[in-house]
């Protein structure tokens, strides 16, 4: 008996929320690794990293600004290269500079520069090449496998790009629409499984050679949109009403939603003195992990939570 209880214990996860800013905290990013870090920027150039399990602060970096310099040169090299979580295994995904977006694979092996002029670079092993869109439209979001380094970006007619690393797999109209009053997202699961987009409207799951896999109508705005690493969960933000829902990727099933401030209520505070955000504060940051699990941010509280936290949508049943 001693035993079954430790190991459901064991598989209990704890929820947690932590108040760090007064000003609303915009990337959080998850590192694999042991522990599992959540990193969450309160500044450009600053982060925290966090243990994910249970909140315990492991590190506080503030990011230097970005040597003046090419970035074949021996000083960029050397800058990109510290650029890397606490235990120095795993590298930052994303890392913005004043005039450079740097997304990064776990190894550090592979980067992609995302310039203010739009331009895009590619970096493998310290070599890089420039790609060069079909039809020269801007991105508007982009995302890389941090596994293997395909990426996709959604350009200004929220056409589908895709590139297995440096080799272009085509442009797709994938069923979005512009709208100048929401926010476009893509996620690229882990291996490039699966992709996920969002004009804030719809969500569409893509297969990695741009074919539409399912599409779904929404009845509210998305606010913010995260995908689990391997692409089987997908969890939003409601613009409007604060509620968080997660949806299984295979049917793009909503399986469970709850308001955004009750999960954090529901969550150990990690502080002695805290403040909870303001009631009707949007969720400005989100981020989805394994088993269910996903940390967002309120203002400039984080909370850590997962879908056992929340309401189970129900489904219908069959009369006959």
């Amino acid at each position: 008996m001693i035993t079954i209880l430790s190991q459901f214990i064991s598989t209990v996860i704890m929820t947690w929320r932590i108040h760090l800013t007064n000003q609303a905290i915009q990337r959080l990013h998850i590192l694999a690794g042991q522990p599992v870090i959540l990193s969450v920027w309160t500044k450009q150039n600053r982060v925290h990293h966090y243990d994910m399990e249970n909140g315990t602060l492991l590190a506080e970096d503030a990011i230097p600004p970005a040597p003046n310099k090419a970035r074949s040169s021996h000083t960029w090299q050397e800058y990109v290269g510290q650029l890397t979580g606490p235990n120095s295994a795993y590298y930052l995904p994303f890392i913005q500079t004043r005039s450079t977006d740097i997304h990064v694979t776990d190894d550090g092996k592979l980067r992609l520069y995302h310039l203010s002029d739009d331009r895009l670079f590619m970096e493998t092993d310290g070599a890089e090449e420039e790609i060069r869109l079909v039809g020269g439209k801007r991105l508007l979001t982009l995302d890389l496998d941090r596994a293997l380094g395909m990426f996709a970006g959604l350009d200004e007619n929220l056409h589908l790009h895709i590139y297995q690393q440096n080799m272009r797999v085509g442009v797709f109209d994938i069923g979005l629409n512009a709208d100048a009053d929401l926010r476009p997202v893509v996620a690229v699961a882990r291996g490039g499984a699966n992709i996920v987009a969002t004009d804030g409207r719809r969500l569409v799951v893509i297969d990695p050679s741009g074919t539409v896999l399912r599409k779904q109508e929404l009845h509210y705005y998305v606010g913010r949109m995260s995908a689990s690493p391997n692409g089987g969960m997908i969890v939003t933000s409601d613009m409007e009403s604060g509620v968080i829902r997660a949806y299984k990727s295979d049917k793009l099933t909503l399986t469970h939603q709850r308001f955004a401030i009750d999960l954090v209520i529901a969550s150990n505070q990690v502080q002695l003195l805290a403040d909870l955000p303001p009631i009707g504060t949007a969720v400005s940051a989100l981020v989805a992990h394994a088993r269910g699990e996903f940390a967002f941010a309120m203002s400039g509280v984080v909370c850590m939570s997962s879908v056992e936290y929340m309401d189970e949508v129900p489904r219908p049943n069959r009369l006959f």
